[in-house]
């Protein structure tokens, strides 16, 4: 007789995880990427980075060349998408990622403990992160995090394009709408508000 082992279960609950949100998320992800003309990414939490599962682009010709293609892996503290899910991780994991090193990917990166703190406060009390230019040269993003029923963090979606099109004089505008989005599809994974 054989079994399953716990590694193949678990492989198995994290690919199921990652249907589930990416097939809850598709409509709102093109939704977002045909009002604001941007690519919209949807990445979820792996170890210690995050992973795109999904992207829509906008606006097809004003396509720029970015790193979220899916199945990348990137920093948590240098992606718009990172730093909203680690808002609401617990103190110790992102003393975890502290501990590892804030290495920096661009001169825009969040390389200080302080500065990193200070980032995922602020991402608390607005509801959105930003990425600006931390990640890629010329790229900045606004990102929210998605919730399911039990109230946990399980992804977050982000609206990436170049630093002309989004930058700090529209952040709070397309944080409040990607906000907005994550809400509907936290609703649709059973989060209650």
């Amino acid at each position: 007789m054989y079994r399953l082992g716990s590694g193949l279960i678990r492989m198995g609950e994290f690919a199921r995880a990652q249907n589930d949100i990416v097939s809850v998320a598709m409509d709102d992800l093109n939704s977002l990427a045909k009002e604001t003309g941007e690519l919209v990414n949807l990445a979820i939490l792996e170890n210690d980075h995050v992973v795109y599962l999904a992207q829509v682009q906008g606006n097809p010709r004003s396509v720029v060349s970015l790193f979220t293609q899916i199945g990348a892996r990137a920093p948590l503290y240098s992606t718009g998408v990172g730093k909203a899910i680690l808002a609401y991780m617990p103190d110790e994991f992102v003393r975890g990622i502290i501990k590892e090193g804030l290495v920096p990917v661009t001169r825009g990166t969040i390389t200080t403990e302080t500065a990193l703190w200070e980032a995922l406060t602020l991402t608390r009390q607005r509801g959105y992160a930003t990425d600006h230019e931390e990640n890629a040269e010329g790229v900045c993003c606004v990102a929210s995090c998605i919730w399911n029923g039990a109230g946990k963090v399980v992804g977050a979606l982000s609206i990436s394009g170049t630093a002309a099109r989004i930058n700090p004089l529209n952040f709070e505008l397309l944080g409040q709408r990607v906000s907005e989005t994550c809400r509907r599809i936290s609703q649709k994974m059973g989060r209650a508000y």
